[in-house]
């Protein structure tokens, strides 16, 4: 359960790989300026499958426990591999009057393929402090003896206790990959200040060309 405070950045104590599919106790919530509330978090998957379409849904209630919302999302990554974890961003209108919410068990198929080889490489980071942005560069090759399109990077940013402040993704700039080929992304985090980031990871996913399959 995760409440309002003084500050938007709840500080629970990450807990690390959990068992199982489950979400890590190290998400945060924000309002960003046409005050919409996100959640942002990681799902780790614990089990020997890779899973796709993972869900996340977050119900919200008043302090009197009430419930007067719920939404949901999916993590970023379409495939979330065997005992690896990846981001979401779950967002809002803010209802009005919440207090507090809570997750329900994750959702997902556990029929995935396997995750395409791509390598993040050449990765920098710069922080804009006019508007509290947070900025990553880097470059991805397609490792596959195969074409990939859509390839989009995925992003997480962390505090320094490990708390996810952000979670975003992007397109390679050529969009499409051959074999071998490399191309850079710029991906921006946006909606709140992110000056006290710490730690980032990104992570890569790309559709089979057609042709491959």
């Amino acid at each position: 359960m995760a409440t309002p405070g003084a500050t938007d950045t709840p500080s629970p104590t990450p807990t690390q790989n959990p068992g199982g599919v489950s979400i890590i106790n190290n998400h945060s919530w924000y309002v960003d300026s046409i005050n919409y509330l996100h959640i942002v978090g990681e799902v780790y998957n614990g089990t020997d499958d890779d899973l796709r379409f993972v869900k996340v849904t977050a119900n919200f209630y008043t302090n009197s426990g009430q419930l007067i919302d719920t939404e949901f999302t999916y993590v970023i990554l379409t495939t979330l591999p065997a005992f690896d974890k990846s981001c979401f961003d779950l967002l809002i209108p803010q209802p009005a009057g919440w207090g507090y919410y809570t997750f329900e068990p994750v959702g997902y198929w556990d029929d995935a393929d396997p995750p395409h080889a791509l390598e993040i490489s050449n990765t920098s980071t710069s922080y804009q402090s006019t508007f509290g942005w947070y900025k990553i560069l880097g470059e991805v090759t397609n490792e596959e003896p195969y074409r990939l399109e859509f390839v989009y990077p995925v992003g997480t940013v962390y505090d320094q206790q490990g708390i996810v402040l952000g979670c975003t993704s992007t397109y390679v700039s050529s969009k499409h990959l051959d074999p071998g080929q490399k191309s850079s992304f710029e991906m921006l985090f946006s909606g709140r200040d992110y000056l006290n980031v710490a730690t980032y990871r990104v992570q890569a996913e790309g559709n089979p060309s057609i042709n491959s399959r």
